[in-house]
């Protein structure tokens, strides 16, 4: 059974996260970035775990140095 997957339009560019509102970074943020690091590694199966939980890092540290500027 295949699934469809839906690419996230590249006119969008990266994810921005906009925490002026102190909210954690969107699930739909993380998704994202986890897709653009699958992508930057080929799609090579096995990496999805480690791309979402980089991705969540990564937004995240930056939601906080945004937060502290």
């Amino acid at each position: 059974m295949k699934t469809d997957t839906k690419k996230p339009n590249k006119a969008q560019g990266k994810p921005t996260t906009d925490n002026s509102d102190n909210s954690p970074v969107s699930h739909e943020a993380i998704a994202v970035a986890a897709y653009y690091r699958a992508e930057h590694r080929g799609f090579v199966p096995g990496g999805e775990l480690d791309d979402w939980l980089q991705a969540e890092c990564e937004l995240g540290e930056a939601s906080q140095q945004s937060k502290h500027v």
